[in-house]
């Protein structure tokens, strides 16, 4: 199943800074190891889609700055236009977006069901 992903970040670090993401594979944790790293500085905003099977995935992102002001990235991930994750992003500490494609988990069938029923 096709999804639309979108990565924002942004940040007040005065320095451009390796960025890179992966999904269901955890980027390592050295930025010199990075398969599909690009140079950004203060804001980037990436989309692309992707063909994913049914099931539990997670995108994960990570900035090559220390993790400390002002050199944190803030970050949010999208999946179909959703929110699945925001917060700071650094070389130690990456973040990961999880979502599910296809059939809705039972959370989400009794989150539906409530909404219909009480027309929230």
């Amino acid at each position: 199943m096709k999804v639309t992903v979108k990565i924002k970040v942004w940040s007040k670090d005065p320095y451009s800074r390796y960025f890179a993401y992966s999904i269901d594979e955890p980027l390592h944790s050295s930025w010199r190891e990075w398969k599909n790293r690009k140079i950004v500085s203060r804001r980037y905003t990436t989309s692309f889609t992707v063909d994913l099977p049914e099931g539990r995935h997670y995108v994960e992102i990570a900035v090559s700055s220390p993790c400390r002001d002002p050199y944190y990235w803030d970050a949010e991930i999208y999946v179909n236009g959703n929110l699945v994750e925001k917060g700071r992003v650094c070389g130690n500490q990456h973040l990961r977006g999880y979502f599910t494609i296809g059939r809705p988990s039972f959370f989400e069938q009794i989150a539906s069901w409530f909404k219909q029923f009480f027309k929230w």
